[in-house]
């Protein structure tokens, strides 16, 4: 139950101890009362790690790694209040907390 939430735009998370933040919703609030609903569960969280390397098998030290199309179990979309992503160390490893367990379509960018 949201009380006393100021008037504006608004984006809606919620979140609880073990589980990934999730945005539920982008509401206006009036100053006024009224009801709003959101249905969705929250995704245990999971730690993901990994390296990169490049075409011969060599670190790729400072590139991004990003999680897309991030889905919890049950296949629905889960929009987070954190990013998915993360950058690579100088041995090209990797590791991304708090990403729902679920699936996800992963890309690497580097410059250059």
């Amino acid at each position: 139950m949201l009380k006393s939430a100021p008037e504006g735009w608004h984006r809606v998370v919620v979140a609880a101890d073990g589980y990934v933040p999730r945005i539920v919703g982008y509401e206006v609030f009036r100053g006024q009362p009224e009801w709003h609903s959101y249905a969705a569960g929250l995704a245990r969280s999971a730690t993901v790690t990994g390296r990169v390397l490049d075409e011969e098998g060599q670190p790729l030290a400072d590139a991004r790694v990003l999680f897309r199309d991030v889905a919890a179990a049950t296949g629905e979309r889960y929009e987070s209040s954190s990013k998915y992503t993360v950058q690579t160390d100088d041995e090209g490893r990797f590791e991304l907390t708090r990403l729902p367990i679920g699936a996800a379509r992963v890309t690497v960018y580097k410059d250059g």
